[in-house]
């Protein structure tokens, strides 16, 4: 019976894999195929890679300067945020560690602030002001930029291209 069972899950999984290939996959035409390609192949340059590490701290701190008071509690996750991505970009540039928990940590910290923009987009898109309710819209547009921004970077440096381009690199710049 388990055995059975078993083989008509595994079908079942193996049938819905074949329709969504079969139908959800998108066919692009060669132009963009191509065009895919060639950024791809841009964006795994070390150079490039390096530069992309340096500049994913600014959608972690993209906040209105309000936010930065020292008398307000929201100031702390985003500096933490941003301290996770320096000791990354340490590990990664500085010390060129070839361990995996760099990337990690850069995912963590980008995953974590759009878990966080999205947790306080609603407290903090309208604010009181003379007892009307207005729309915060300098708020509005940061948030959603950096949660753009961010899961972009999640998206890219899960690449394994990434990765493997800035060890390339390491092992081409060493001294002998």
């Amino acid at each position: 019976f388990l055995r059975t069972f078993a083989l008509d899950i595994y079908s079942k999984q193996l049938y819905y894999f074949k329709l969504t290939r079969r139908y959800f996959t998108p066919s692009f035409p060669d132009k963009i195929l191509e065009k895919i390609n060639m950024l791809r192949k841009f964006i795994t340059r070390p150079s490039v890679v390096i530069v992309l590490l340096i500049l994913q701290i600014i959608p972690l701190l993209m906040f209105p300067p309000a936010t930065f008071n020292p008398a307000t509690q929201e100031w702390w996750l985003p500096v933490l945020l941003a301290i996770f991505a320096i000791v990354a970009i340490t590990q990664l540039i500085l010390r060129r560690s070839t361990s995996l928990w760099p990337w990690y940590l850069v995912s963590f910290s980008q995953g974590f602030n759009i878990i966080s923009r999205l947790m306080l987009f609603m407290p903090h898109a309208t604010k009181t002001v003379n007892d009307s309710v207005q729309i915060d819209g300098l708020y509005i547009i940061l948030s959603v930029i950096s949660i753009l921004i961010s899961a972009i970077y999640i998206l890219i440096f899960e690449l394994p291209d990434m990765r493997m381009s800035l060890y390339s690199h390491k092992n081409n710049t060493q001294p002998a």
